[in-house]
């Protein structure tokens, strides 16, 4: 039995649908994967930018690697730099040792140093030398001269005098008394000058700018010769000190 008219007519429009279906349907398909895949690449994007913002998180990077290197650097250089000033040269005086020494001469320091230091440079003292008369712990200063005495002169009342204008800076310690204690006006330094009744700063000075321009006092009365010391002065300290010659 063939099929009518109508029959094959309604055959082919249901074919031409199922072939429309099946078209729509692809193209909805591929459409979807080109979709997902445009939408991969706009989050593997954002992912890119994301680490790499504006193409120069590498470069950011090392430019501060860079940055650290040169902080490095220069707190190396301020270290250098630093333990270069501390290392500075020490500062040198030049001190004259003459008198009871086994090597008299000007002898080269440094700044601080102390007479013992000297004596010890010069060789140390000679036998004859009286070693206590010397205050061995002064520090020194440049242009100094250090005469040491003997035991014969501080007996017969050594004096350390001032010459051309450089200090003799002997500290008297066993010989500025004689006598039941009293004070040598002829070898007593400022120190002991000033424990003296009425002897403060200035008159001590005074005692030893008299002492060195004119030499040791012939006897005590002689001190009344010091600029601002009169008898009402000499009253107070004349049971106190003695002079030798």
């Amino acid at each position: 039995m063939g099929n009518s008219p109508k029959g094959e007519y309604m055959s082919k429009q249901i074919n031409i649908t199922k072939i429309m279906g099946i078209g729509m349907l692809s193209l909805f398909l591929l459409g979807c994967s080109e979709e997902k895949f445009l939408l991969t690449e706009a989050t593997e994007g954002m992912e890119t930018v994301m680490e790499n913002p504006s193409g120069e998180s590498e470069k950011n990077q090392e430019q501060a690697l860079e940055k650290e290197d040169n902080i490095s650097y220069e707190n190396l250089e301020a270290e250098n730099s630093m333990n270069h000033q501390v290392a500075v040269e020490p500062v040198m005086i030049a001190v004259h040792v003459c008198g009871a020494i086994k090597q008299p001469g000007v002898y080269f320091l440094e700044e601080g140093a102390r007479i013992v230091d000297a004596i010890s440079q010069a060789g140390g003292f000679s036998e004859e030398a009286d070693q206590e008369y010397v205050n061995q712990a002064l520090v020194l200063q440049d242009g100094m001269k250090i005469d040491i005495p003997t035991k014969e002169e501080v007996n017969n009342g050594y004096v350390g005098n001032e010459g051309n204008g450089i200090s003799s800076v002997i500290s008297v310690q066993g010989a500025e008394t004689k006598e039941n204690g009293k004070i040598n006006l002829n070898t007593a330094d400022e120190a002991l000058l000033r424990t003296l009744p009425g002897i403060g700063e200035s008159r001590a000075k005074s005692i030893l700018a008299y002492r060195d321009t004119h030499g040791p006092f012939e006897k005590i009365e002689d001190i009344m010769k010091v600029s601002g010391i009169k008898e009402a002065a000499f009253e107070k300290i004349k049971d106190k000190i003695i002079v030798s010659k």
